[in-house]
C-alpha cells in the first residue's frame, strides 16, 4: 500500500532558446504572455493550469502552443 507524505509538485520549465528574447515568468500571471503546453485529461478537458502561494488558489487557462 502507498500512501503520499506530500502533495506532488510541479515546475514551470522553458529551454533557454525559447527565452531568448522574452521576459522570463516570476508570478503565475506572467505565464498568459507565453506558449504553453497543454494536457488533456482522461474525461477529455483541457487541463487549466493551477498555482498555489501562501494557501491562495490560482487558476489559469493559458495560450497554447
Amino acid at each position: 500500500m502507498a500512501i503520499p507524505i506530500t502533495r506532488p509538485r510541479s515546475l514551470v520549465v522553458g529551454s533557454p532558446e525559447y527565452f531568448k528574447g522574452r521576459s522570463k515568468p516570476i508570478v503565475p500571471l506572467d505565464l498568459v504572455q507565453h506558449r504553453c503546453i497543454e494536457m488533456r485529461m482522461a474525461n477529455g478537458r483541457m487541463y487549466r493550469w493551477e498555482f498555489e502561494r501562501r494557501g491562495e488558489a490560482h487558476v489559469f487557462k493559458l495560450p497554447a502552443i
